[in-house]
């Protein structure tokens, strides 16, 4: 068993990352990888739970869900949780079971998902929507993981969730912000020309010395990130951010209570360097491996929590209130990339603000009726990667299909474009002034993610020794 605190100090965010590339990559539109999602049960609580449950909803949609399209799962019902009209409002406690089978290796639909072909996964996610719990300082979103073991089908592992969920969140969108960084660069590159190779004249002052180099992000510019919200996603998102993006100038945190921003900036600012998660094991204060940490942020930095960039304190942070509306404009119209991690209902900043080849990480909506960035925008401007089908069924999304023309497609899909058999190849690149000239990747979450991130935080504990035994 492990605790919210111990889940902390065992799930780097490096590793957090690297478990969520094998995870998502799962998710194909025309491979079968072993990834296997049945729909979830969703179960109402509130005003409106009698009428839901009379009327036979006993299945949650919507967001932090995926189905596999090869792998889908059957259900009863199809009433979904975007289809009530309180689904702002309305409470939910969410049953999402996942299975991860792993195919044999010559196998050429193969992706490289697993250490062994013997590992199969299975577990299940719980996580309720307690809009209530805001005001007892507790999460919104309290989430437990369990894990099974495939082959006796006992439970091996309980672990705390509500952090791990952030964690693999802002994973994904760290993920699909460095292909597309990593799309402009390799097209920055591409498009420099060597400038006057043929010129004699090595005296002329008037030579460019930048070679002719065009392209949406300047190499080694200062990348400007801004962020919608306050809580743990946003900090989450930040932090994962930071561990991909190696050049970042100004972080802005925009949120409707400067307070809660201001705590956040000052969370961020107090993480060292060095350290990619929070909580770590201080071994200065406690030989007790199991040990609730004092704090959520400790002085002694592990190892083997370099790896890769940092999601240390990189790049200045600001905060602006949400109802500063020129502060926020100044701030979208110089932002590379944003983050929108709320509960809105309502579009958070106007499509018109945000320059070309900037990239926006959707990740808070997860019904029809929430729509943080301006649907109109996204089917006007962006070319839209999405981490599962689910994602079609947000309000951020109204007006795009598989069929739209600014469709590049599942986050899967687009990680192993063109470098595997018959895989499509995807044009991520866009340009700077008119038409598709940014970029949007809208995720519902899938609890494919929950089992792979859980695994490998199981994993970490066991050899960290953290966690209660328990008999059951």
């Amino acid at each position: 068993v492990l605790s919210e605190a111990q889940v902390r100090r065992c799930l780097q965010v490096d590793a957090c990352i690297a478990a969520n590339r094998k995870a998502l990559g799962s998710i194909r539109k025309d491979k079968i990888t072993g990834a296997f999602v049945p729909t979830r049960i969703g179960l109402p609580y509130g005003p409106s739970s009698l009428s839901i449950v009379n009327g036979g909803s006993g299945v949650g949609g919507g967001g932090d869900s995926s189905n596999n399209n090869n792998n889908r799962g059957s259900s009863s019902s199809s009433s979904s949780i975007s289809s009530s009209s309180n689904s702002v409002t309305q409470d939910w406690s969410l049953f999402k079971p996942a299975a991860f089978y792993p195919l044999p290796s010559s196998s050429p639909s193969t992706t490289t998902t697993s250490k062994s072909n013997d590992d199969v996964l299975m577990g299940m996610k719980v996580i309720s929507m307690r809009a209530q719990n805001a005001s007892s300082g507790k999460s919104t979103c309290p989430a437990t993981i369990l894990l099974l073991n495939a082959k006796t089908g006992e439970i091996t592992a309980v672990l705390g969730a509500t952090y791990l969920t952030a964690a693999r969140t802002a994973a994904g969108s760290a993920i699909a912000t460095e292909l597309i960084l990593r799309e402009t660069m390799k097209r920055t590159l591409e498009n420099c020309v060597p400038g006057n190779l043929d010129d004699d004249n090595d005296d002329d002052e008037d030579d460019d010395d930048s070679g002719g180099c065009t392209g949406t992000i300047p190499t080694g510019a200062a990348l400007q990130v801004v962020v919608f919200g306050a809580g743990l996603q946003a900090e989450m998102h930040v932090r994962s951010l930071r561990h991909v993006m190696k050049d970042i100038g100004t972080i802005t945190i925009v949120n409707r209570s400067i307070e809660r921003a201001e705590n956040l900036k000052g969370r961020l600012e107090s993480l060292s360097p060095s350290i990619p998660t929070g909580a770590e094991e201080d071994e200065n204060k406690s030989n007790n491996k199991n040990e609730e940490p004092s704090s959520s942020v400790s002085s002694s930095p592990r190892e083997d929590d370099a790896g890769n960039g940092s999601s240390g304190c990189s790049g200045t942070i600001q905060c602006l209130s949400l109802s500063d509306t020129n502060a926020v404009q100044t701030a979208v119209q110089t932002a590379d990339v944003i983050v929108t991690a709320t509960n809105s209902s309502q579009p958070l900043f106007r499509g018109e603000w945000v320059k070309g080849g900037c990239h926006i990480n959707g990740i808070g909506s997860y019904t029809g009726v929430m729509e943080e960035v301006d649907h109109r925008f996204v089917r006007e401007r962006c070319k839209v990667i999405i981490d599962t089908v689910e994602a079609f069924e947000v309000g951020d999304l109204q007006g795009i299909t598989e069929g739209s023309d600014n469709y590049l497609g599942l986050l899967g899909d687009v990680m192993q474009s063109g470098s595997d058999s018959g895989s499509e190849e995807r044009d991520m690149f866009v340009g700077k002034e008119g038409g598709l000239d940014c970029t949007f990747y809208k995720a519902v979450g899938t609890a494919v993610q929950d089992i792979f991130t859980a695994q490998t935080t199981l994993e970490n504990a066991i050899i960290m020794e953290i966690g209660t035994k328990v008999d059951i």
